[in-house]
């Protein structure tokens, strides 16, 4: 049976006002510029029709946008983050809400949503590792989430940064996505089951053997001093 509604309304369907007071009755809820009916189950594509409306058909959210949609962000973010291919030529115009960047991005990289293009979960994590310029624990927190809601994990991440050659921010992206690998610097080819895991492993093999140095110098000091202290002595 064909839909009477779209998944999600917005000004292109009806009038603001009538959106609105549909709300005040329940009869729909938000969903970030846009509204669904109230026995709707709210989903990616719910999200991505809310936008679809306002932005170019060749543009394609991405980054915290793309991370919203994916539901990984409970909130639409204020600034809105699109990109588009640089085969599409579509004016990059930017504007105090919005953000278009030009990129090279293949179409195994975007699913599309009722006519909106959106980066895949695993772009997603990986444009937000390289560019985002909010904070290592925020966006940490999104790249995590997002990665559960795919079954993606931090191996499957690695393997896609290491797989593109003469990638800018590759090391900061790499920390973001899992700091003890870089810390560790294990070896992404080697792959293993749980490579979180094994790199904490490594990490605290690492500790122990710094403490074990350590302690090797703070005894060698000791030896030292109680060498010329004792030679001081016998010239007293």
């Amino acid at each position: 049976m064909p839909r009477l509604l779209p998944l999600a309304l917005n000004e292109s369907d009806l009038p603001l006002p009538e959106l609105g007071a549909a709300r005040l009755d329940g009869e729909v809820f938000a969903i970030g510029t846009g509204f669904a009916a109230i026995d709707e189950i709210e989903s990616a594509a719910h999200r991505a029709r809310a936008l679809r409306a306002s932005q170019h058909a060749r543009l394609i959210a991405e980054q915290f946008t793309a991370a919203w949609i994916w539901g990984a962000l409970a909130a639409l973010p204020n600034h809105q983050q699109f990109c588009a291919s640089i085969e599409a030529r579509v004016s990059r115009v930017s504007v105090g809400w919005r953000t278009v960047r030009e990129v090279v991005i293949t179409d195994e990289e975007i699913v599309e949503f009722d006519g909106l293009g959106v980066t895949t979960i695993l772009r997603t994590i990986v444009d937000l590792a390289r560019f985002s310029p909010r904070t290592q624990r925020q966006v940490t927190e999104v790249i995590h989430e997002l990665m559960r809601l795919g079954g993606i994990t931090a191996s499957d991440c690695v393997a896609e940064i290491e797989r593109r050659t003469n990638l800018p921010n590759k090391k900061q992206a790499l920390a973001r996505i899992d700091p003890v690998y870089v810390i560790d610097g294990v070896d992404p080819t080697n792959r293993v089951e749980h490579p979180i895991e094994m790199h904490r492993v490594a990490h605290l093999e690492d500790k122990a053997a710094q403490r074990q140095t350590l302690a090797r110098s703070r005894d060698g000091r000791r030896q030292d001093i109680h060498v010329v202290l004792t030679q001081h002595a016998r010239h007293v």
